[in-house]
C-alpha cells in the first residue's frame, strides 16, 4: 500500500520535510520526517504557512532515504479533503481508545 507524503521546504533553512497527512500522530499534529530531526509530528497547518514547495531535485535525497527505510510514496503538492477525512477518523478512533 503506498502512503500518501507532501514535501514541503523550509523557508528558513532550507532543509526538507515529509509530511503524512493522513497519518495521525498526537493532538492536531501527523507523522512527518524531517531531514535534520527525522522521525516526529508536525502541525500541517503550521507547516505549510512556513514552507514552499521544493523542486523535484530538492526532494530526492529525502524521497530515497525514505524508500530505503520501506515507504512505498505517492506524492501529493497538498493534502486532499479524503487525507483530511482519514486523519480526523484516525484522530477520532485514538481518543477513544485512550
Amino acid at each position: 500500500m503506498k502512503t500518501k507524503v507532501v514535501f514541503r521546504k523550509w523557508k528558513e533553512g532550507g532543509g526538507i520535510i515529509a509530511l503524512f497527512p493522513e497519518e495521525y500522530y498526537c493532538g492536531m499534529t501527523c507523522r512527518a520526517y524531517d531531514d535534520v530531526g527525522k522521525d516526529g509530528d508536525a502541525n500541517y497547518t503550521t507547516v505549510m504557512i512556513n514552507t514552499m514547495r521544493p523542486s523535484p531535485l530538492e526532494c530526492v535525497a529525502l524521497k530515497r532515504e525514505l524508500e530505503r527505510l520501506g515507504y512505498d510514496l505517492e506524492i501529493y503538492q497538498r493534502a486532499t479533503p479524503k487525507m483530511q477525512e482519514t486523519f480526523m477518523a484516525a484522530r477520532k478512533t485514538a481518543q477513544q481508545l485512550s
